[in-house]
């Protein structure tokens, strides 16, 4: 059973006697289960743009090597080659746009730094999925370690993709990146998202998008139901009273504006006035609860469909861009 051919698990909307509207969210640990935040961020209408607007703002950074001696630049330095190809598949705002859509979407973005079999230099940058490494048991306690064992700490291996790559890497040749702060768990690398906390929020906006499509399709159906006892009519009477009320209507030759039939019949029609189920405000609240997580102003990204000024929408992107994607050395 279902409604419109849809399990019973799927989440409903509602709206109680004070006139607030929710979800019945039914299915949530079969929809948080099926897909990982990566997944959700990459299909999702409203947290996908928004993720890529960031992660696209921070793929266009400019890196220089300065030497503390002199001041001057260093434009050759291996550092700056490394980083200006840093791997055969992605340019360097490719890889840049990949770690930061991975650090906000898993909480934790990965760089592995491939060295050379014989040399030991590192060669290329990789971007890792941070769903796919295997921590070893010891990583979960002995965190407080000396400089005598940090040699020791830095060579322990995890396992990268079990299932594909299967490979084993040194902690010394990864970086990692937090998306909240590292220090609330006992295995330190192992760190949640902001996007935990909107799940609700990613839900209902998906979910709600969904109900509104259903709604649309359903929207236009009428139910015609018949009366068993009706009154008999020949052939010949039944034209005469169509004629008398199709007379001089239209210009189709199949012009009609009445049908008569045998029996009584009643009408309803199916049609649900998305007005008055709050849809379209409640996707735009969850959106923009989604674009307050990112930090985004509202000047840059809104649904509210408000009209800003030029000037407003510069200054917002400077102080953004000033607030969030300051100068690292």
């Amino acid at each position: 059973m279902g409604i419109f051919g849809l399990n019973w698990n799927f989440p409903i909307f509602n709206r109680d006697k004070s006139g607030s509207s929710f979800y019945d969210v039914t299915s949530y640990n079969n929809w948080s289960k099926s897909q990982g935040n990566l997944a959700i961020a990459q299909s999702h209408p409203i947290l996908t743009p928004a993720l890529l607007f960031v992660s696209k703002l921070f793929s266009q950074a400019h890196f220089d090597v300065i030497r503390t001696s002199t001041g001057k630049s260093v434009p050759n330095d291996p550092t700056l080659k490394l980083l200006r190809n840093p791997n055969p598949t992605q340019t360097l705002p490719d890889f840049l746009e990949t770690l930061m859509f991975m650090q906000i979407a898993n909480g934790v973005g990965v760089i592995y730094s491939k060295r050379n079999i014989l040399g030991g230099g590192v060669n290329s940058l990789y971007a890792l999925d941070y769903n796919l490494i295997e921590f070893p048991e010891s990583l979960k306690k002995g965190n407080f370690i000396n400089k005598t064992q940090t040699e020791r700490y830095l060579n322990t291996k995890i396992l990268y993709d079990r299932q594909g790559e299967n490979i084993t890497i040194a902690l010394r040749d990864l970086m990692f990146f937090y998306d909240l702060p590292n220090g609330m768990q006992r295995n330190p690398y192992n760190v949640c998202s902001r996007l935990d906390g909107l799940k609700q929020t990613l839900i209902n906006t998906q979910d709600s998008l969904i109900a509104k499509n259903i709604i649309l399709k359903s929207n236009g159906k009428e139910i015609i139901s018949g009366v068993k006892d009706g009154f008999p009519l020949d052939p010949d009477e039944k034209a005469e009273i169509e004629k008398m009320y199709n007379e001089d209507y239209g210009v189709a030759f199949n012009r009609k504006r009445g049908i008569v039939l045998e029996a009584s019949v009643t009408h309803k029609s199916l049609h649900i006035a998305l007005r008055d189920l709050g849809l379209d405000e409640s996707v735009k609240t969850d959106g923009n609860i989604i674009y307050t997580a990112l930090h985004v102003p509202k000047d840059i990204l809104s649904l509210d469909l408000k009209k800003t000024t030029y000037v407003n929408q510069k200054e917002s992107m400077v102080a953004y861009i000033r607030s969030f994607f300051k100068v690292k050395t």
